[in-house]
């Protein structure tokens, strides 16, 4: 789920690595950290819910990333091995921008296309669709090609995008950096598509339209100089569309109700 943190002029996304239990989830995020680390990255942490152990850490993108005038962040954490706790798959899932779906190896060709099949029906469930949602599948390159086409195959509107890693294919960091472009290139999507029907200023977060308007004073922190003023609020209106709902409106309605409220006061004297 996309993260809007104004004052800080930030917009996170999320990326969930998942897997069947023997995937190597914690072992990939483990070697992401190290080599963005390099970079700058907010430190490791580790959540413990429900049994559940979630592991993850924030990643700040380069300005040439930015979106809607904010940074942008994206939140890489890998789901658990095996969940103890089914209400923690359906928050990883529902929050999820995009997913790296991780090979476990398994030399059982019909048991690991039976998980990965299980794991498309859970996203069904939870009301997740493909155009929404990139999903990204991570196999190793002594992968039998027999069982690529497990996960190349098409499915129920689901058609993952194939990453090899290896010594002589892709790096995990290579296949995260996929995943990411996918996500932008979703919301720079919902950004051409507003903007053609004269809806500039305005950024769709999945369902939900909102709009960048002037902060009237007093409303948010000061910001630099160098950047402009806006907050973003939910859309109003049917659709795609969205209402102004400026702090003046507002300020204007608290007035009339004031000015009504003292009419009837007096009327009633």
């Amino acid at each position: 789920m996309v993260e809007i943190k104004v004052d800080n002029r930030e917009i996170i996304f999320r990326v969930v690595l998942s897997g069947h239990h023997l995937a190597t989830k914690f072992a990939t995020i483990r070697e992401l950290y190290d080599e963005l680390s390099k970079g700058g990255v907010e430190k490791l942490t580790v959540i413990h819910a429900g049994g559940d152990r979630i592991v993850g850490f924030r990643w700040p993108l380069t300005e040439s990333d930015s979106l809607f005038g904010m940074q942008v962040k994206i939140d890489v954490m890998a789901r658990p091995g095996e969940s103890k706790t089914s209400a923690n798959d359906v928050l990883i899932y529902r929050s999820a921008d995009a997913i790296v779906y991780l090979d476990d190896r398994e030399p059982n060709q019909d048991g690991a296309a039976q998980h990965y099949h299980g794991f498309l029906r859970q996203l069904e469930s939870l009301s997740r669709k493909p155009e929404e949602l990139p999903l990204l599948v991570q196999i190793y390159e002594d992968a039998e090609m027999d069982r690529q086409r497990v996960f190349i195959t098409e499915k129920s509107g689901w058609t993952p995008e194939l990453h090899v890693t290896g010594p002589k294919n892709q790096t995990v960091l290579e296949v995260l950096t996929a995943a990411k472009i996918r996500v932008l290139e979703n919301y720079r999507r919902y950004e051409s598509e507003l903007s053609k029907q004269g809806l500039e200023g305005h950024i769709k977060i999945r369902d939900r339209v909102y709009e960048c308007v002037p902060v009237e004073p007093g409303m948010v922190p000061a910001l630099d100089d160098d950047s402009p003023e806006v907050r973003l609020i939910e859309g109003l209106g049917g659709g795609s569309h969205s209402n102004r709902l400026t702090f003046k409106f507002l300020l204007m309605i608290a007035l009339v109700t004031t000015i009504v409220a003292a009419v009837l006061v007096s009327v009633s004297l």
